[in-house]
């Protein structure tokens, strides 16, 4: 079994619910300001949902079981979701839909990055999920049936989604998810000896999960309010087009991430997509037309294509293998969900009373501190 299989049916789900949340929260009557708290609620259980999951995946070397709940507890919230209007009891089904779901993701990384070991190429594995999301969400764009404009159909497709998912996860090969906790690590094993003497927070880690952490939330300002941007300010339906533009534009980069950072290495690669975001949220600015959103879109190939595999192998470099799981949550969860919330409160309330270019303005801040803090660590390991 290829382990690009657990990519190609999960990305659908994400295709089908994560583009179109903040259209399903609109249909539900709330304003900008509520959808960006209850999308940070949506990012706090992100947060949690990992570290639970991936301690229990780490402590016990079994991947399988909480996978599965994961599915189930997502496939369980999704009907209610589109049922209910109540700002507090859609809080509390997001939070915990979220546990589920939001935990999906970084335990897929952890078993990826461990099956394909030291020196894998993450990006051939990870390229078939992204293809699997641009089908699907052209698919969603164009389908004349259960158009996800709604919020029924929304769940409709999701719900279908995650059921292949699980189906698929349930027939992983135990070789995949079943890992054996080593009882005593040898004290020579590259950049993971120190952490297994001291423990992985090393100052080197920390750096990087904040380097992550503001080109996440500059990115924030980019992705969480798009979705509104396009239909509310541009007044055009391309949801799914201008996401599977930016879909497609990762795949090359995926591909060929390998090759490109073991040639310029994780950390300038790093420093490259988070200069992408500063980027992207200028354009968003200085061009606030069809054209511009386009244009903006294509650069998710180095803010996410190059980025997320560059990410991926700086953790991998600071985190042992008995860990991964752990790892994967702290860059997902402190590198990646914890901006998300923080963006989608502070967004929300910035598209409500100065609107959207106040909003990709403002973050261009983080972009920036983000690109510097990315370039001075990777000056700082050049010189040792």
């Amino acid at each position: 079994m290829s382990l690009s299989l657990p990519y190609i049916f999960y990305y659908p789900i994400q295709a089908a619910f994560g583009p179109f949340l903040v259209i399903l929260l609109r249909d539900l009557g709330y304003s900008p300001s509520v959808i960006g708290i209850l999308m940070a609620i949506n990012s706090l259980a992100g947060i949690a949902g990992p570290f639970i999951f991936g301690h229990f995946a780490d402590e016990h070397g079994r991947y399988r079981p909480p996978m599965l709940i994961c599915h189930g507890i997502t496939l369980l919230m999704l009907f209610p979701l589109a049922y209910f209007s109540n700002p507090l009891i859609t809080a509390l089904i997001l939070l915990t839909l979220s546990l589920g779901l939001g935990s999906i993701q970084p335990l897929t990384e952890a078993i990826v990055s461990i099956g394909i070991g030291p020196g894998g190429n993450y990006g051939k594995i990870r390229t078939p999920g992204t293809i699997s999301y641009v089908v699907t969400i052209l698919i969603l764009q164009f389908t004349p049936l259960l158009r996800p404009n709604h919020r029924y159909n929304i769940i409709i497709w999701t719900a279908l989604f995650t059921i292949f998912s699980m189906i698929v996860y349930a027939g992983i090969p135990s070789k995949y998810t079943h890992v054996s906790r080593p009882r005593s690590i040898p004290g020579n094993q590259g950049p993971s000896a120190p952490l297994s003497r001291t423990g992985i927070w090393t100052p080197l880690l920390i750096l990087g999960l904040l380097t992550i952490a503001l080109s996440r939330l500059a990115l924030s300002g980019a992705q969480s309010f798009f979705s509104l941007y396009v239909v509310h300010e541009l007044h055009w339906e391309a949801i799914g087009l201008l996401n599977a533009i930016s879909a497609a534009s990762e795949m090359p980069f995926l591909f060929f991430s390998k090759r490109i950072i073991d040639r310029f290495g994780a950390l300038n690669c790093l420093a490259l997509g988070c200069f992408a975001v500063l980027i992207r949220l200028v354009i968003l600015v200085l061009f606030p037309t069809p054209a511009g959103a386009v244009a903006s879109q294509t650069l998710h190939s180095l803010s996410f294509g190059l980025f997320h595999p560059a990410a991926m192998a700086f953790i991998s470099s600071c985190v042992p293998p008995h860990k991964r799981a752990l790892g994967m949550s702290l860059y997902l969860a402190i590198g990646g969900t914890l901006p998300g919330l923080l963006g989608n409160i502070s967004g929300g309330f910035i598209v409500d009373h100065l609107g959207y270019r106040a909003l990709f303005s403002s973050f261009t801040v983080f972009a920036v501190l983000s690109t510097a803090l990315a370039l001075f660590i990777a000056l700082r390991q050049r010189r040792r």
